[in-house]
């Protein structure tokens, strides 16, 4: 399978084999990479999103999953290929109401049928599995 042979499954194992996944505070803030700092927060998702349904690709160790999910009470779902990455998740943030994990390829989540309850967001809006792009129409030049 693909994601065995990915660089993030061979992390996930080096992680994994030197110490055990235990349970984590989440993160007082929203990371959009693996350097502390870079870009916005979760505030350029919007003010208040509180009941509403996030998904983010490519959760890795749910540490925005479980940012969400505490910070803002929204209900995430952090979805990866690799599922050691989830299997880390899970044990890193299952205990927080509104996060959930799912192992998997990310068109699956993105096909699935919307709810009725469900209000689609424009293909301009933000989301959390990727920076914003200066071309977004949320960014522009004074």
């Amino acid at each position: 399978m693909l994601a065995q042979v990915s660089p993030w499954y061979t992390h996930a194992a080096q992680r994994t084999a030197a110490a055990p996944a235990h349970a984590l505070t989440a993160p007082a803030r929203m990371e959009w990479s693996t350097h502390a700092g870079i870009g916005p927060g979760a505030e350029i998702l919007g003010r208040d999103l509180c009941g509403k349904r996030v998904l983010e690709l490519g959760c890795g160790p749910g540490h925005n999953v479980a940012h969400l999910a505490k910070h803002y009470q929204a209900r995430v779902t952090g979805v990866d290929l690799v599922g050691l990455q989830v299997r880390r998740a899970r044990s890193h943030y299952g205990y927080i109401d509104g996060a959930t994990f799912a192992a998997g390829h990310a068109l699956h989540h993105l096909q699935a049928p919307a709810r009725p309850s469900t209000r689609s967001t424009p293909s301009s809006a933000p989301s959390a599995s990727s920076p914003p792009s200066s071309s977004s129409p949320l960014f522009r030049d004074a």
